[in-house]
């Protein structure tokens, strides 16, 4: 199932422009972001207009996934921080 950047951004509890930016630039790996550009005045155009000019692609499962790994990775550094 797929999911637009507002639900996306909901998911992970951060700002629809950080899904995005994340996406854009391969930070974020639960989905991908296609350029509709295609050469150096597109790209400018791309620059002016901002999230119009792409498109993306997010699974929920990978969004989940990337969620549970945060909550686990917590949940770990808690449990070594008490053991101190």
């Amino acid at each position: 199932m797929q999911l637009s950047i507002k639900e996306a951004a909901e998911f992970v509890g951060k700002g629809q422009q950080y899904v995005r930016v994340g996406l854009q630039t391969g930070r974020l790996k639960f989905g991908t972001a296609i350029p509709k550009f295609k050469d150096e005045k597109d790209e400018q155009a791309r620059r002016r207009a901002g999230k119009h000019n792409w498109d993306y692609d997010i699974q929920r499962i990978q969004v989940e996934k990337v969620r549970w790994d945060n909550i686990r990775r917590v949940f770990k550094n808690e449990i070594w921080r008490n053991l101190k």
